[in-house]
């Protein structure tokens, strides 16, 4: 899942202001216009002001959640109401030039909230789409996966697959991890946390992690896996994607090669099974015949120990002839249990799982001064290749079919009957990779090829099939037989094509989504810039008009007249402010950086000096670190660390001393990151993401001033530096700002 996926994922989690139907939007502007004036009135009664601001805040939650014209019936309303309850005289409409202006600043405001509204909801609406195809790519996926945070342990994402394999619901899975869905030690007799650790860690450092593994379903049912990890580009976590595949049936075909094989027992020919590390796992009675060694005694030895096996060649080039052409054959000497030294021909086949990976090899040794036993045994070889799935052809070196066995009746319709003595590239319509003469070639040269096949059905269906080839030669050294072997994958390639073809589309979208949401919101900062600037004007008239007023008709105002022009000039200082910062947050989007290396500790010292003049008479106490250098511009995080000590300084005003902390932590050798710690009124954390937007505050303006610009600033400037900042706190114990940067020579590619 890319970055970009991960945040349309987390904005779509986030509830949509939108409302439908006219009669809702319009009688939300109605509501909310009634409940702030209704407040603005008992708030009147009661000497306090700001009635202006309530009714702001009756036209943004029109405009915001209706659009504009609920925000425009808001703003007339709202406009009518302030001139007849709250401007002298009283209970009168009459408009002025004044009253004009009001009207202005409202419909402004009401257009300002509604074009807001309007950008949102169309990036979201892009985003989610794209999040939602990538959803259903990942849903439908025909193997099973889960999306692991590694910080927390747990699953954030799980496709169907996942919850049929763990015979969970999502909602359950979600709420566990890898070690809660397994057993505790695995069957190498690690413990499940141990090896989950170990190939997480591969994982996060970029490897693609591949390995098997033993999960539990909700029965507490062991389930063989293959299990293969992938890092996750993510911008706030450590993600890591497992594609799990079910290897029940790989499992199951080790255990039905050794029934296939206890089948044997009944014969006096030589058969046992070994694993892939030698060890015996199936000892028929002929075995134990000719060694001497009886069933309890030899399983669980390594065969080449047990029978101390004399090999013709090395035996690193047997099993490489072994895993390149799944058998071989030849003559061994072995001992018996009473010393007894025979040469045996000995015959190996390599049985491979439903993925082609090798499980188990089954040996058949023949002493041949006995010619009868080899021709069973040879016989019981032919008998396992019939009953194989895999499509098994053997033709002359004229390409005659000679042997045709069930699997390749099932794969290609043909019976053996029909298809014996008929030239295969003929009867199957052979499309090759390269051409045919290439082909044999290779098979004349190396004894063997192996490559992807087109092939034709009977009935004109045309199939994709994987074919390994390998040309066996007799005693004079001239071709004699080549065994084809062939697979069926014509379902798989058809799937990983699809996939091939909703990834690089779904990787375009994400780009020409990413482009488009880029402009807009350069549109946004643009139209915010404008909208400030234009509005600062009206504001300064305002309050310039009404200080005019105050001097010269404060002489024949009562003092409610003298009160409401001063909740008039402290309401136009507030609005100068908010445009004000405003107008500064939307410079930030506009501005580039100009990166350089920046000495932290220079850019703190400098901000504590400019609010000394402001702290004195309090009691704090500050504990600055030695704060490292980055790679950053200078201005710019000076204003980051401006806004954050100001924020420490203004919330432990309640403190009889207060107590601000200004370090560093060895995070990562990629980042630096610097922390500013107050012991502060604090916060509740449920609320910290509304911190970061812009207008957002938690405390009242009572109690604390401000705008609720001045963290949005904060975190604009640092994800420009390519970097982050979150945050940690509880009511009434202070709070702690985190900020991360590159650092020096990091700079962002």
């Amino acid at each position: 899942m890319s970055i970009s996926t991960k945040q349309a994922t987390a904005e779509s989690a986030m509830p949509s202001p939108r409302i439908r139907g006219a009669a809702y939007r319009y009688g939300l502007a109605i509501v909310s216009f009634a409940i702030a004036l209704g407040v603005g009135l008992l708030a009147r009664r009661y000497g306090i002001g700001h009635q202006f601001a309530m009714l702001l805040f009756a036209i943004a939650v029109a405009g915001w959640y209706g659009g504009l014209g609920p925000a425009l019936v808001a703003a007339v309303l709202s406009s009518l109401a302030y001139d007849y309850f709250f401007t002298q005289p009283l209970y009168q409409l009459g408009f002025t030039k004044y009253d004009l202006i009001d009207i202005a600043l409202y419909i402004s405001f009401a257009f300002l909230i509604s074009r807001f509204r309007e950008v949102r909801w169309r990036a979201e609406d892009k985003l989610r789409e794209s999040e939602e195809r990538y959803r259903t790519l990942v849903q439908h996926a025909p193997e099973a996966i889960v999306v692991l945070d590694v910080d927390t342990g747990r699953f954030v994402d799980a496709n169907k697959n996942a919850v049929r394999l763990f015979g969970r619901s999502k909602e359950a899975l979600l709420e566990l991890g890898p070690v809660a869905v397994s057993p505790p030690t695995q069957p190498d007799g690690r413990p499940s946390s141990e090896s989950a650790v170990e190939n997480i860690q591969k994982a996060v450092e970029g490897a693609d992690v591949v390995f098997e593994w033993m999960h539990l379903d909700a029965a507490e049912k062991e389930i063989p896996c293959e299990v293969r990890l992938v890092r996750l580009l993510a911008a706030e976590r450590v993600l890591v994607r497992g594609s799990i595949i079910d290897i029940t049936e790989r499992e199951r075909a080790q255990q039905a090669l050794k029934e296939r094989a206890d089948l044997l027992d009944l014969t006096h020919d030589t058969i046992f099974v070994r694993a892939m590390n030698n060890v015996i796992t199936y000892w028929n009675r002929g075995a134990q015949e000719l060694y001497g060694w009886s069933s309890e005694e030899a399983l669980g030895r390594p065969s080449h120990e047990l029978l101390r096996t004399e090999f013709p060649e090395p035996l690193e080039q047997i099993n490489a002839k072994l895993l390149q052409t799944d058998r071989w054959e030849g003559e061994l000497i072995h001992a018996a249990r009473d010393g007894k030294r025979f040469v045996v021909s000995s015959r190996w086949s390599l049985q491979r799982d439903a993925h082609d990976e090798p499980l188990a090899i089954l040996e058949t040794s023949t002493d041949i001064t006995e010619r009868k036993r080899a021709e069973q045994d040879l016989r019981s070889q032919a008998e396992l290749i019939r009953l194989a799935h895999d499509a098994i052809i053997v033709r002359d070196p004229e390409s005659r079919v000679t042997f045709w066995n069930a699997g390749a009746e099932k794969t290609y319709g043909w019976t053996a009957g029909e298809a014996t003595g008929r030239v295969t590239h003929e009867l199957l319509q052979t499309r090759f990779p390269v051409s045919r003469e290439a082909v044999d070639f290779a098979l004349q040269e190396s004894g063997e090829w192996e490559g992807e096949l087109t092939h034709v059905r009977k009935g004109g269906t045309a199939i994709v099939v994987t074919s390994r080839q390998s040309l066996r030669r007799d005693s004079h050294g001239a071709p004699a037989a080549i065994m084809e072997i062939n697979r069926d994958v014509t379902d798989r390639k058809r799937s990983e094509e699809e996939l091939r073809r909703l990834n690089e589309e779904l990787e375009q979208r994400v780009i020409e989504r990413t482009k488009e949401l880029e402009a807009v919101n350069k549109q946004l900062e643009a139209f915010a810039y404008s909208v400030s600037h234009d509005l600062r004007a009206p504001v300064r008239h305002i309050a310039g008009f009404t200080e005019l007023l105050q001097k010269h008709a404060a002489w024949i105002l009562d003092d409610k007249g003298r009160h409401q022009i001063s909740m008039i000039l402290d309401a136009a200082s507030r609005m100068g402010t908010l445009i004000d910062d405003l107008l500064a947050f939307s410079r930030i989007g506009r501005a580039e950086t100009q990166n350089t290396t920046v000495d932290l500790s220079q850019i703190v010292k400098g901000v504590i000096g400019e609010f000394a003049p402001d702290t004195q008479g309090r009691k704090i106490v500050w504990r600055v670190g030695d704060l490292p250098r980055c790679y950053g511009d200078p201005a710019m995080l000076r204003l980051v660390f401006t806004n954050l000590v100001s924020n420490a300084l203004k919330f432990t005003r309640t403190r009889d001393q207060a107590e601000i902390e200004i370090d560093s932590l060895n995070h990562s050798p990629a980042e630096v990151v610097v922390f500013v710690k107050d012991n502060g009124v604090g916060f509740d954390t449920r609320y910290k993401d509304k911190l970061f937007g812009v207008f957002q505050r938690l405390h009242s303006q009572e109690a604390f001033e401000g705008t609720g610009i001045g963290l949005a600033t904060v975190q604009r400037i640092i994800h420009a530096h390519g970097g982050k900042v979150w945050l940690d706190s509880s009511v009434d114990h202070g709070a702690t700002f985190y900020v991360a940067l590159p650092k020096l020579g990091k700079a962002n590619a």
